[in-house]
């Protein structure tokens, strides 16, 4: 609204400082919104908008103070470290995540396809937009996408979800360049493709009753076994990803289910995991993993159970 506005309102510059502030202030991740404020301070033909540096200096004085009372942004943005190992690992990762959980699709080669284009047709809308000049959706994009290709604590399909719309918007701005009756028969298609992967997922969805977490004994057993006799830098392979990371401190990857175990398996040895739980209460976890694991002796070993949970240790 400030920049549509030109910036004309003190007031208007003043909240536009604070929101930024409360998304870092949230998030650390919110500093890519600075950017945006950096765009929109640019010198115009018109004069330069002081009430947009305004803005800009007043959010980083809020965050530079924020920081300084709770040292809270260090912790988040070491997690850009070493980026060159953290982009090829997120890129698989997010690459099998959304041809999985957002399209719903079990073939590999028939999601690898739909991921392909929707990707492409994106990155044309982006294209398309860039050669009309730069504008805020697109530092948002840029900018927030290269901060979740390069973060390397969490590898969650959570942290996609702001890209999503404009992920959407980008391939919509992509199939308007297309002649007419090609735009006519591209967008219904890619459309119903989408809600047929989605309707697909859904019928698969758990919506059985929610479980014991920490309060169970066997889960606090199986926990306290890793924690004492495995390796501090052991990658574990558990569905529940972040409760497993947090009671043991280890480093742990939630799984996916392709049509190949195979290429679950290599997914397996590509983030060096060597040890999956499966938890035989979990439907995925019981009728697809743990099978997975005990076909072939030579992939995996069983070396601990505690009620429902086994631990395997991959060879």
């Amino acid at each position: 609204a400030c920049d549509r506005r030109d910036w004309r309102s003190v007031p208007g510059a003043l909240a536009a400082a604070a929101g930024v502030y409360l998304c870092f202030a949230t998030r650390t991740a919110g500093v890519v919104l600075v950017p945006c404020l950096l765009l929109s301070a640019v010198p115009r033909p018109g004069g330069v908008r002081r009430n947009a540096v305004l803005a800009v200096l007043l959010a980083l004085l809020l965050m530079g103070a924020h920081s300084l009372v709770f040292r809270g942004a260090a912790s988040y943005l070491d997690q850009l470290r070493s980026p060159w190992r953290a982009l090829p690992h997120n890129l698989m990762v997010y690459t099998w995540g959304i041809r999985h959980s957002f399209f719903g699709i079990e073939g590999t080669v028939p999601g690898l396809l739909l991921l392909l284009a929707t990707v492409a047709l994106g990155g044309a809308g982006l294209l398309i937009r860039l050669r009309r000049g730069v504008a805020l959706p697109e530092v948002f994009t840029l900018s927030y996408g290269l901060l979740v290709l390069l973060w390397t604590s969490d590898n969650e399909l959570r942290l996609l979800i702001p890209l999503l719309p404009m992920w959407a918007y980008y391939v919509a701005v992509a199939l308007q360049s297309l002649p007419g009756r090609a735009r006519r028969l591209a967008a219904p298609a890619l459309l119903s493709i989408l809600l047929i992967g989605y309707a697909a997922r859904y019928t698969v969805l758990d919506t059985s009753p929610i479980g014991d977490g920490l309060g169970n004994p066997a889960f606090a057993g199986i926990s306290s076994y890793i924690r004492t006799e495995t390796a501090p830098e052991a990658v574990f392979v558990f569905q529940k990803a972040r409760l497993l990371a947090l009671t043991t401190g280890r480093n742990v990857s939630p799984y996916h289910r392709p049509a190949s175990g195979v290429e679950l398996l290599h997914y397996f040895k590509s983030i060096s995991a060597r040890y999956v739980l499966v938890n035989r209460e979990f439907p995925y976890d019981a009728g697809y993993l743990e099978p997975l694991l005990v076909r072939d002796p030579t992939q995996a070993h069983e070396i601990r159970v505690e009620g429902p949970f086994h631990l395997y240790a991959l060879r």
